[in-house]
């Protein structure tokens, strides 16, 4: 394996660690949240916090994506 192809692996590996982090993350925020809704009875802006956190993660695994794709696309050259 040349170095290029296990840099390539590595980012992969790292990108995929990054990504099932911040769904852990998300779902336990998420939970906490839940939690929290129950015990003080104001669902709309609780509801809404978890919404609103669900959405910056998908938009920030997302943005990596395509930075990692885009990086992939012009053949790892930096910017």
């Amino acid at each position: 394996m040349s170095a290029i192809e296990f840099f390539y692996v590595s980012l992969g590996v790292g990108f995929f660690l990054l990504v099932v982090s911040l769904i852990v993350v998300a779902v336990q925020v998420s939970r906490i949240l839940e939690n929290v809704r129950r015990v003080t009875g104001d669902a709309a802006e609780v509801t809404s916090d978890v919404t609103t956190i669900k959405n910056g993660v998908k938009v920030a695994i997302l943005s990596l994506a395509q930075g990692l794709l885009e990086k992939a696309k012009d053949g790892g050259s930096k910017k």
